[in-house]
């Protein structure tokens, strides 16, 4: 029994379809043809793109490089630049399905950084710092060695805000008043000409100044049905892993769930009926309990002291 003839491949090279078109125009050319000359033209704007942006090299994330910056060791892999506001004031943008949109006051809803506890020295940090959100608050120490106006000396900077911009793996973007205090005295300004630089930087402890104490702000639009609270000025951790509301007349503790950034909500079909007790998890597991810290009268847009921190 004969073998039947081998059938020749109905796809041609790239080099034969290309000599093909070069010599005669009027063949239409393969799709592998097109294929090769459109990666080709990809590749020419990719080159092109990094000739123009040879200043900054791009750094494309892996799920093994976000990795949770260290506590205590210092980590010189961080970047910084002088880009992150203490006032932000970008128009208000909507969010998830069942969040209401977002008001001026940075990634994390946070307001008035530039006044106290804050005093300016804020940042907004990339993915493995920011975390979505269950960063905000969260503290770090950096210092840079070079260019010569560093100090060498270590700041403290609160994480407030973020930039998911892939240029590190770490990378900090700091309030122009955080940045200037890693100069040398007299040479703020000068330092923040560099625009980016290379700086070490490990987590540390947030301390607040004595009698200062855990803080929710029952944000616009809530009502018996939705409720949404930003939770700030957290000591120790200073982030929030977790929240939950508890009513004064029920033993039962309510998930909140993470709408963005700093503020957590619970929205449903049954109103509920302050005053509320909030619990608090910090990221190393610690809980605190603010009772009855939102009274039974409470309103939109409005400040609640509780008498707790870590």
């Amino acid at each position: 029994m004969t073998k039947p003839p081998l059938r020749r491949s109905r796809r041609r090279s790239a080099a034969r379809a290309r000599a093909d078109a070069a010599a005669d125009p009027s063949v239409p050319p393969t799709n592998t043809a097109r294929r090769c000359t459109a990666l080709h033209h990809l590749l020419t704007l990719t080159h092109k793109s990094q000739q123009t942006r040879s200043t900054r090299s791009i750094w494309v994330p892996s799920p093994t490089s976000l990795r949770r910056p260290s506590w205590r060791r210092w980590s010189p892999a961080a970047r910084a630049s002088p880009r992150c506001r203490r006032a932000p004031t970008s128009p208000p943008t909507t969010t998830t399905s069942g969040s209401q949109p977002r008001p001026p006051g940075g990634a994390c809803g946070i307001k008035d950084v530039n006044l106290a506890p804050y005093n300016g020295m804020i940042a907004c940090g990339n993915v493995p710092i920011f975390k979505d959100g269950k960063g905000c608050g969260s503290c770090y120490e950096i210092k840079c060695q070079k260019p010569p106006p560093c100090s060498d000396k270590p700041i403290t900077i609160f994480i407030t805000d973020k930039n998911y911009e892939p240029i590190a793996p770490y990378h900090i973007d700091l309030s122009g008043t955080a940045f200037g205090a890693m100069a040398t005295p007299g040479k703020e300004q000068t330092l923040r000409s560099f625009g980016e630089l290379e700086l070490q930087f490990r987590r540390v402890r947030c301390k607040y100044a004595p009698g200062t104490k855990i803080t929710f702000h029952v944000e616009k639009g809530s009502n018996p049905n939705y409720l949404a609270v930003l939770v700030k000025f957290v000591s120790d951790d200073g982030d929030v892993v977790q929240m939950d509301i508890q009513e004064s007349k029920s033993p039962a503790w309510i998930p909140l769930t993470l709408s963005w950034g700093a503020i957590w909500r619970w929205d449903g079909a049954k109103p509920l009926k302050g005053p509320f007790s909030i619990r608090v998890t910090s990221e190393s597991g610690k809980k605190l309990i603010a009772k009855d810290v939102i009274p039974a009268n409470w309103k939109a847009d409005t400040v609640y002291t509780s008498n707790v921190q870590f």
